[in-house]
């Protein structure tokens, strides 16, 4: 079974927290009734607390970034970066998969750097807009990109 390493900004809290990203609990859900690949997802930001869980079967990694403001938010970077990079070596998955172009695929971008690794990005929303700040930081051209829509492509 083929591995899969999501990084998103947030994630349900709980099996009953539906209203966190739903589009995003649908496919998490899909796939954890596939038999063909496994998940394991990073939430970035929301829940708060760090920790972990389970999720219908996925492991769900919380860093608690809880959206702080800079600079405390380059120390939590760090501390987010290693959690990323230490998953990425210990579970070895075939894909590290981010949502929405900006801090996430950025973590991505950076664990996976001088591993022969995939990372693809789904540009969720704005992120997609010219005037998002994390383009410039982005290496658009290892990113596999997917929009949700011909609008945003």
């Amino acid at each position: 079974m083929e591995n899969i390493l999501w990084i998103v900004p947030g994630f349900a809290a709980h099996e009953a927290d539906t209203s966190c990203i739903p589009p995003l609990q649908a496919l998490a859900d899909s796939l954890a009734r596939s038999r063909s690949v496994s998940i394991e997802i990073v939430a970035l930001h929301y829940p708060y607390e760090k920790g972990g869980y389970t999720w219908k079967g996925i492991p769900v990694h919380v860093l608690g970034g809880r959206n702080r403001p800079y600079p405390s938010r380059l120390a939590w970077w760090g501390t987010a970066w290693g959690h990323v990079r230490a998953l990425v070596a210990k579970r070895k998955p075939v894909l590290v998969h981010a949502f929405w172009a900006e801090e996430a695929a950025f973590l991505a971008s950076l664990a996976t750097r001088g591993k022969s690794l995939p990372v693809a990005c789904t540009l969720m929303g704005q992120d997609a807009r010219p005037h998002n700040r994390w383009l410039r930081f982005l290496p658009l051209s290892r990113l596999q990109t997917a929009a949700v829509s011909d609008f945003q492509d």
